[in-house]
């Protein structure tokens, strides 16, 4: 499946990045030649992995990847 996600942010490129999601759940983000870049722990990157709870920043704005799947406390 694939999907867009919209970042009306200044300093955040109309198509800024590309992240893909792997089988095991992690994921890894691309860079498409932003003006201000993707980084993640402060580090500017073209291409890395992800991981979870790992953060990302897009230009300005600011990301971190969580396992939405949470456990369910009643099930059992």
């Amino acid at each position: 499946a694939e999907a867009s996600v919209v970042l009306a942010a200044p300093g955040v490129s109309r198509r800024h990045a590309v992240l893909d999601v792997l089988p095991d759940g992690g994921a890894v983000v691309r860079d498409l030649g932003s003006k201000n870049g993707t980084f993640i722990a402060g580090r500017k990157v073209a291409r890395a992995v992800l991981a979870e709870g790992g953060g990302l920043s897009l230009g300005p704005v600011r990301a971190r990847m969580e396992d939405d799947e949470m456990p369910n406390p009643l099930a059992g």
